[in-house]
């Protein structure tokens, strides 16, 4: 009998030892798609053991607001860095103004992105007669071709 209750003793202090301290981190409180951009709105927070978190859950609430879903996410579960994005400029479908300026001469065109980009990127865009250029995209939405 002595033995089993040295033996619980250890193991309930082993486990004090080894226990985490409990801290508030951002969740979902509701599902979101992918796309979608994440608002003060959308967030909560949930109680959780420190300790079985992984390095890139994310713990403020401010590092959040305004980043992109890059897949589906589950309410009232840890938030992981690489679910998330800067949301691009430019998104893949969107209707585009390219730009082409050569001395005094400007041409626009309105064309279609064909990929997702940032400002300063340079991205595939068509334009009516179907034709791919690579253009680079300033802020606005409008992009140039040199």
């Amino acid at each position: 009998m002595k033995k089993v209750i040295m033996f619980t003793a250890l193991l309930l202090g082993s486990f004090a030892a080894h226990s985490s301290p409990i801290m508030e981190i951002p969740v979902l409180n509701a599902k979101i798609k992918k796309g979608d951009i994440i608002t003060k709105q959308m967030i909560a927070s949930k109680p959780m053991q420190k300790g079985r978190l992984a390095s890139t859950v994310i713990m403020n609430v401010e590092e959040l607001v305004g980043l992109e879903a890059l897949r589906p996410m589950r309410p009232n579960v840890p938030i992981y860095g690489n679910q998330l994005r800067m949301p691009p400029n430019v998104h893949r479908g969107d209707r585009v103004t390219v730009i082409f300026k050569s001395g005094s001469m400007v041409l626009k065109l309105d064309a279609k992105a064909l990929e997702d980009g940032y400002a300063g990127e340079s991205i595939k865009v068509t334009g009516a007669s179907n034709n791919t250029i690579m253009a680079t995209i300033q802020d606005g939405g409008v992009l140039t071709v040199n």
